[in-house]
C-alpha cells in the first residue's frame, strides 16, 4: 500500500479549507447573533407599566410553553435566538436573570450562580 505523495498543494488546500470554515463561522456569529443580541436587550431593557417586556412575553408565552412542556422563558429563548440556535442557552439564562433581577448596570448583580431564587 502506497501512502499519497505530500505536496505543498495538499496542504494549501487544508489552510485554506480551514481558515474558510473559520471564517464562515465567524460570519454566521456576526450576521445571526448579533440581531438576536440587539433583541435580547431590547426586550430585557423596555418596560411598560413598570414591567420589561420580558416579563409580559414570559406571562403570554407560558400557556403555550407548558403545553410543549416548557416554561415561557425557555420558548422565549428559543423564539429570540431562532437565526442563532447555539445561543438558546446562554438567552435562556440571560432571561431568567433579567426577570430574577433588575438590571441596574453592566456587570451588577449577583449572577446566575449565586442567584437566590429561580422564577417559577
Amino acid at each position: 500500500m502506497r501512502l499519497p505523495v505530500s505536496d505543498r498543494c495538499a496542504s494549501k488546500i487544508l489552510y485554506r479549507s480551514l481558515i474558510d470554515r473559520t471564517l464562515f463561522v465567524l460570519w454566521h456569529a456576526v450576521v445571526f447573533a448579533l440581531p438576536a443580541g440587539a433583541v435580547i436587550w431590547s426586550v430585557v431593557h423596555i418596560s411598560v407599566q413598570g414591567q420589561s417586556l420580558v416579563g409580559w412575553a414570559t406571562q403570554a408565552l407560558d400557556p403555550l410553553g407548558m403545553l410543549m412542556g416548557m416554561s415561557g422563558i425557555i420558548l422565549l429563548a428559543y423564539l429570540v435566538a431562532f437565526p442563532a440556535n447555539e445561543i438558546v442557552i446562554p438567552t435562556v439564562l440571560m432571561l431568567s436573570m433579567a426577570l430574577m433581577s433588575p438590571v441596574t448596570g453592566v456587570g451588577a448583580g449577583e449572577g446566575v450562580m449565586f442567584a437566590a431564587v429561580w422564577p417559577g
